[in-house]
């Protein structure tokens, strides 16, 4: 187990919610916990990102992103998640100005490859329905800058409806797929080698 992950694993295992067998929401837990201390009052969502990243490794920026992507889509549609700025790297914010781009929601994509999730019968589906909301997100920028007529009709309505068809199942993929990285039972250094071959 490599030092980050093992700094995790130390972490998590403090916290009422691993103890209650919830792994992904623990690790949401404590990034969260530090986001909100006074001393990061200046930090933006993707300043908590990076220090997951930074403290904690690829697994744990993974785990953030999955889970306020989740919980974005699960509230308001991936219109939401777009619109308060949880894809982008500026910071978010509602009503911000977002970049097309979707720089983290690239990002989640990206380690959802690294370790291997977008092979998963489940995790294909999610990767291809965050694959659809790149796209989507171009057309709808696109048609608000071009200031058509139809800038605001629905643009994601389809793949809003896909996932909220398996967002539970989902959940609780990444609770048990969360708890047995924590426990020693997925070795991530594997399946990163098996999701790069």
């Amino acid at each position: 187990m490599n030092e980050k992950l093992n700094r995790l694993v130390n972490e998590v295992q403090k916290r009422q919610t691993y103890k209650d067998g919830d792994g992904h929401q623990a690790i949401l837990d404590i990034c969260y916990d530090e986001w909100n201390r006074p001393e990061n009052k200046d930090w933006s969502y993707a300043d908590m990102v990076s220090y997951a990243k930074i403290m904690f490794g690829p697994f744990a920026e993974m785990m953030i992103l999955l889970g306020k992507y989740n919980h974005q889509v699960c509230n308001g549609g991936h219109d939401q998640y777009f619109t308060n700025g949880y894809a982008d790297t500026n910071g978010g914010g509602c009503f911000a100005d977002h970049s097309h781009d979707v720089p983290l929601h690239k990002r989640t994509m990206k380690l959802m490859q690294k370790f291997g999730l977008d092979k998963t019968k489940l995790g294909k589906e999610v990767y291809d329905i965050q694959s659809k909301f790149v796209r989507l997100t171009r057309v709808a920028w696109e048609r608000e800058r071009a200031d058509e007529d139809r800038y605001d009709e629905p643009v994601y309505d389809e793949i809003d409806t896909r996932y909220f068809k398996i967002n539970e199942e989902w959940e609780v993929f990444l609770r048990n797929y969360a708890n047995d990285v924590l426990a020693g039972r997925i070795d991530l250094d594997k399946e990163e080698n098996n999701a790069t071959a």
